[in-house]
Formats: structure tokens, sequence, C-alpha cells
């Protein structure tokens, strides 16, 4: 089944991950790279949202970094819920580089979703 793009040119996605367990987390960013592969980095836009007990999957010594670093050369937006941050103690600093910040991941997720995003929770 092909993706239609929409109007800016792009199929988007916003992928909400929540879920403390790396095999979890891995799974996403799988899926995320499947996407990629299958679509065409050229007309999907990726964001992933991490929040809850998934936050630290951003941290700069996160054993994710490296899959982490690859998306988003591929162009996968990576953005980290504020309030989750403040909840485990970890700062802007704390964060792999390249990463955006949000007030709160659920408004963003909402927001999206209200934008007409794909919402996709593996």
């Amino acid at each position: 089944m092909a993706m239609s793009p929409t109007t800016e040119g792009a199929v988007r996605v916003v992928v909400h991950v929540d879920d403390a367990s790396p095999d979890r987390q891995r799974l996403a960013l799988g899926n995320v790279a499947n996407l990629l592969d299958d679509v065409g980095a050229a007309l999907v836009e990726v964001e992933i949202v991490f929040n809850g007990p998934a936050i630290s999957a951003l941290a700069s010594r996160s054993d994710l970094r490296t899959d982490l670093a690859a998306l988003q050369a591929r162009g996968v937006v990576l953005l980290a819920c504020n309030n989750s941050m403040v909840a485990a103690g970890i700062s802007r600093e704390d964060l792999t580089p390249g990463v955006d910040v949000i007030s709160s991941g659920i408004s963003h997720l909402v927001r999206r979703q209200h934008d007409g995003w794909a919402y996709v929770r593996p």
C-alpha cells in the first residue's frame, strides 16, 4: 500500500516512546528505521517523543546513543519531555546532542494528532 504525501510533501509520523525497557525502545527505533527504508527519508517526516520512564534513553550515556544518532542523521527529530526530565533529574546537558526539549510530551502528541500526523506507539 503506497503512502500519500501531505500537502507539504511528506507523510508525517509521531512515534511515542514511554517504556523503560531497552528492548521496547530498540523496537521503536527499529520501526522508524524500517519506515525510512520502506518509504524513503525524503517522503516521511518523523518525530520520536520520549517521555515517562523512557526519558533515560536520551541520556548521553545511553546504550542507544549510536542508534539515535543514526536516525538523527536520516532526519528524525528526537524530542524529550521536560516534565519527564524534571521527574528523572535529567538536565539538558545530560541529553544526547541534538535532542530537542518540549514542555510536555503528552501535549505535543495531542497537538500532532490534531494536526493530522500519524501516531505510532510500538
